[in-house]
């Protein structure tokens, strides 16, 4: 989950982010990374994660993209 606070508490679940990216990658051709495991128990980390397979990419933290050029 993003440091600092959310705007309510469904924003960012990760339970939900893992079985989206999991139901994508075996039934569709959409391009995910392959979703290893969901650890729900918040004593491991202190929250709820998964681990998923590492791409290579870019990460975007400005959700507007106002940056970006229009060809990308």
């Amino acid at each position: 989950k993003p440091a600092g606070a959310l705007l309510s508490s469904t924003a960012h679940a990760v339970e939900r982010e893992f079985r989206i990216l999991k139901a994508l990658g075996e039934h569709s051709d959409v391009p995910v990374p392959k979703v290893y495991t969901l650890c729900e128990d918040a004593s491991v980390i202190g929250t709820p994660f998964y681990v998923m397979e590492f791409l290579e990419g870019r990460i975007f933290s400005d959700i507007t993209l106002t940056k970006l050029p229009f060809e990308e």
